[in-house]
């Protein structure tokens, strides 16, 4: 059957098996969900269609001050967000939002003051970037307590519980905080809407009060092609839920919602101006295609693939806390109830992450075999792409162009992944018996390969923590290197790191990596490696600006290898312009092949819209002189690079890194020991070597220091060390 909605008669529940839904020009107002249970063969088509979480009211403006009107309303849901002849007025806010600030486009320690001052703090949000900045975290203000300080209501946005950040805070849905053009505040004791404008508001306007347009349970064959959604409520005080033993909280939702469901497709269609996350594929899903979507101005996430916790073989808590025992023999998922075999191909994703900065363009969690390719994404706060666990691999990212991520947040990469499966917590088994574990996780092997990654807060590609069976190959790597923490079966071969290099990061004992035929800028960075690199490490380049061709000696006194890597001037045929290509006798010398540059979205019409990804120049390599003390036989330094913040996992660059300890010494023999930082002395948080030779200094004669010290990976010890020793 064929059914014509327009946006007046539009009939949701006659929609049966097989029905083809045309929907005619005009904006549809979605106040609640559309429901599809259990139907199969349906296609939907928008011709001009939008369908939209608003409702439509017309308002009687009163000036109520300088640039300030004020009109009487009564709704059953307060809005989160306004439109009024097509622009988009926003909650009041202290302070106010200023783009080109961040995070957070402008923040304020003295919110909560602030909201304790006003007259009504209750119902008020306040948000904060977490105290790592590894995402953010989000309250509603209840009341005051007995000391008139605001009680809060959330925080359960993240997964590691570790506080908001002192500084990075703002607070919104305070009348007091209007001020700013294009600001509103809802009164809903009162009946009134207030808004800021330059000029008069229009009587025509749309309450954004739904977050949610379309949920499908059990549907098989649907199809939904070119419709416009917009205009969704924001989820950030929703019910969230830990996505493994990652740093993640999630809510489970999106404008598009898909559970139980099977061979999807959504193609053509444009996802702008939304609350919370886009698409949300949940649990036992299969066969989800996205293709030539274009993404942007997104509260959250774009598309997320995220299975449920009951295909996982272990439990999991949040992490730091004890966490449950897990099954070492089975492999693979242990229910149906994940999503699987599903992609997003040609899809343009931008200025995401407005409202939820633990996010990305495309979200993997609890899944199998995603694809996303020739997919262009930038302008967002934290990665791109992000996998949360191992479970279960066999992913495919390729021939995507990325950048400008990773704007607010902190400590990953465009790529960003974990792996923190069964083997992270065994901690009484072997090196082999770890990687035979992770295998049973990842048990199929994740590529990436033929992109063009660029991120100039953190690394281009950052495999964290446990990151297993992975293929990295032929990327173009612009700004960030490549990271590899410790993890197992890594194959990083055939890529080019302009202006930087590849990242090792404590890697186990026969972790069984292999990194060859790359070309670096710089020389590695290991940190906390002390066993032999992988499997092989061998035949890379270490560009050299100069002429001639020599073994890659800098390369080889870090890994202990690359008897075959060579230090090399390298004639790329256009690098200013982005062209990397090798003449064929440089190629034939060095092993290397010449990458593809088909990077991003092909459809014209996506990337007619699409910016283009920033182009280095080639710098000069210059040795590193790190700044480093010794202080009673201990070699120190600052923690000052994004790879000492990372591996060490600190709140930025602060504490002192202990580089080596001589074996003779005082400290070595008190329980000093390499590898570790420094994080606080008495109770004190540390930031330099310099603040520490001065605690010294000061000390009396045989006065003891309390240290508080932290290993890469992830314990806290305290010991008591002699600040003057042999005085």
């Amino acid at each position: 059957m064929r059914h014509c909605f327009t946006p007046n008669d539009a009939h949701w529940e006659l929609i049966s098996d097989g029905d083809t839904v045309e929907l005619k020009s005009g904006t549809y107002h979605i106040c609640r969900p559309i429901e599809l249970n259990a139907l199969q063969g349906v296609t939907i088509k928008g011709d001009g269609a939008v369908l939209s979480g608003t409702v439509e009211v017309r308002l009687d403006w009163h000036a109520a001050g300088d640039r300030l009107y004020v009109a009487s309303l009564r709704c059953e849901t307060a809005p989160d967000a306004v439109v009024i002849d097509g622009r988009r007025f926003h909650m009041a806010r202290y302070p106010h939002y200023d783009k080109g600030i961040r995070p957070l486009g402008g923040y304020a320690a003295d919110c909560l003051e602030f909201a304790a001052r006003c007259a009504r703090p209750e119902g008020a949000y306040l948000h904060a970037m977490h105290s790592h900045m590894w995402g953010d975290m989000h309250y509603r203000i209840t009341g005051l307590d007995a000391q008139g300080l605001p009680l809060l209501e959330g925080g359960w946005q993240n997964n590691r519980r570790m506080g908001m950040h002192d500084e990075y805070r703002y607070i919104e849905n305070l009348k007091e905080a209007l001020g700013a053009d294009g600001e509103y505040y809802y009164d809903a004791d009162e009946g009134q809407l207030y808004v800021c404008s330059a000029s008069w508001p229009g009587a025509k306007a749309e309450l954004v009060v739904n977050p949610y347009i379309l949920r499908a349970v059990d549907c098989r064959e649907l199809s939904i092609e070119g419709i416009r959604f917009c205009d969704t409520a924001r989820t950030f005080m929703a019910e969230y839920e830990p996505l493994g033993r990652s740093d993640w909280c999630i809510h489970r939702g999106g404008a598009l919602y898909f559970e139980r469901c099977a061979n999807i497709g959504i193609s053509g269609c444009e996802f702008a101006h939304l609350g919370g996350n886009g698409v949300f594929a949940s649990g036992d899903v299969s066969n989800v295609h996205i293709n030539a979507c274009d993404f942007h101005s997104m509260g959250a996430s774009c598309v997320c693939f995220v299975g449920w916790p009951e295909c996982l073989r272990y439990g999991f808590a949040e992490v730091g806390a004890e966490q449950p025992r897990a099954d070492l023999e089975a492999k693979g998922p242990a229910s149906a109830d994940y999503v699987r075999d599903c992609s997003v191909e040609d899809c343009l994703m931008h200025g995401f992450g407005l409202y939820e900065k633990q996010c990305a363009g495309v979200q993997i969690s609890m899944a199998a075999r995603i694809s996303v390719e020739h997919c262009t994404i930038y302008d967002c706060p934290r990665a791109a792409i992000n996998i949360g666990e191992n479970s279960f691999g066999g992913h495919v990212i390729e021939h995507c162009d990325v950048f400008d991520t990773v704007q607010e947040t902190g400590d990953h990469g465009s790529f960003n992944s974990w792996g923190r499966d069964r083997f992270w917590i065994e901690e009484e088994i072997s090196p082999k018996a770890r990687m035979e574990l992770a295998l049973k996780d990842g048990c199929e092997p994740t590529h990436i390969r033929f992109n063009r990654m660029r991120c100039d807060h953190g690394w281009d590609i950052d495999l964290d923590d446990g990151s297993s069976n992975y293929i990295i190959e032929s990327n173009l790597c612009l700004n960030g290197g490549i990271k590899l923490r410790e993890g197992f079966r890594r194959v990083c071969r055939n890529n080019i790191a302009v202006n930087n290099t590849i990242h090792t990061h404590v890697w186990y004992e026969g972790s069984g990596d292999v990194i060859e035929r790359n070309i670096v800028f710089t020389p590695y960075k290991p940190i906390g490696m002390k066993y032999r690199w992988g499997e092989s490490v061998d035949r890379n380049v270490l560009y050299d600006s100069g002429a001639g061709c020599a073994h890659a000696a800098e390369l080889s006194a870090l890994s202990g290898q690359d008897e075959h890597s060579l230090k090399l001037h390298l004639d790329f045929a256009d690098a200013q312009a982005g062209d990397y290509t090798l003449p064929a006798e440089q190629c034939a010398v060095t092993g290397f092949t010449n990458l593809p540059a088909d990077y991003g979205v092909v459809d014209e019409r996506l990337k007619a819209r699409a910016r283009m990804c920033p182009l280095p120049l080639i710098e000069e390599y210059a040795a590193e002189d790190a700044a480093c003390v010794t202080i009673n036989g201990a070699h120190l330094k600052d923690v000052d690079t994004d790879g000492e913040m990372s591996a060490f996992a600190t709140a930025g660059h602060t504490g002192v890194r202990v580089l080596d300890v001589a074996f003779h010494s005082q400290w070595f023999a008190e329980g000093l020991r390499r590898d570790r930082v420094i994080l606080s002395v008495n109770g004190a948080p540390l930031k330099s070597t310099g603040d520490l030779a001065r605690m010294v200094d000061a000390a009396a004669p045989g006065q003891k220091l309390r240290l508080e010290l932290k290993s890469n990976s992830g314990t806290v010890t305290c010991i008591d060390i002699t600040a003057k020793v042999g005085e």
